[in-house]
């Protein structure tokens, strides 16, 4: 899961949900990007146990952690080609702007 510190945890993801929310702020469009991942362990290599509440807690922030930053590095670098938008946020801009009138 993560080579930084030696973990050797995989996990296979069983339910995904994600929620786009757009808001303005001044002259900026903030978009905010909720997931909601339920895994479960596929495998485990490190030695570690995670079936007590301590362990599973701790993989928890681990895998967050990783989520979070794989999907801001993904994020990061889709906006650096302007001709891709593989998650639809000029749409959902559009759309966000034409039912509160903004323009």
């Amino acid at each position: 899961m993560n080579e930084e510190n030696n973990d050797k945890v995989s996990l296979d993801i069983l339910k995904n949900n994600t929620k786009i929310d757009i808001d303005f702020k001044d002259e900026n469009v903030l978009i905010t990007v909720k997931t909601n991942t339920v895994v479960s362990i596929a495998e485990v290599r490190d030695g570690r146990n995670y079936s007590n509440i301590k362990g599973r807690k701790l993989l928890q922030e681990h895998a967050e952690a990783y989520l979070e930053n794989e999907i801001k590095t993904f994020i990061q670098n889709v906006q650096e080609d302007p001709g891709i938008d593989v998650f639809s946020f000029g749409d959902k801009i559009k759309k966000t702007i034409q039912r509160f009138g903004k323009t």
